[in-house]
């Protein structure tokens, strides 16, 4: 593939991210998010799928949603942006 057809599909396409904050617009997409990948998580405690669901709700939901939600899991706003970013070690 040379490097113009390569552009000309990038161009239109969107990244896994775009996709996934464009999937998850209303309140019901996204509680059936969180409670399908709670689900799985029950299942095979892979706690950093849960994490990045999270993660693509709130950013759906965009500005201030952060804070928001830090607010209503009592939770500092800078600890709930760590372990959204990875770092909750």
């Amino acid at each position: 593939m040379n490097k113009q057809t390569y552009e000309k599909i990038k161009s239109m396409t969107i990244s896994h991210e775009e996709f996934m904050v464009k999937s998850l617009q209303d309140n019901e997409s996204q509680r059936l998010w969180l409670e399908t990948s709670f689900e799985e998580f029950a299942k095979d405690g892979n706690m950093d799928s849960f994490i990045r669901a999270l993660y693509y709700v709130i950013k759906a939901r965009g500005h201030g949603a952060i804070t928001k939600m830090a607010k209503d899991l009592k939770l500092n706003r800078s600890n709930l942006s760590e372990i959204l970013n990875g770092k909750n070690d």
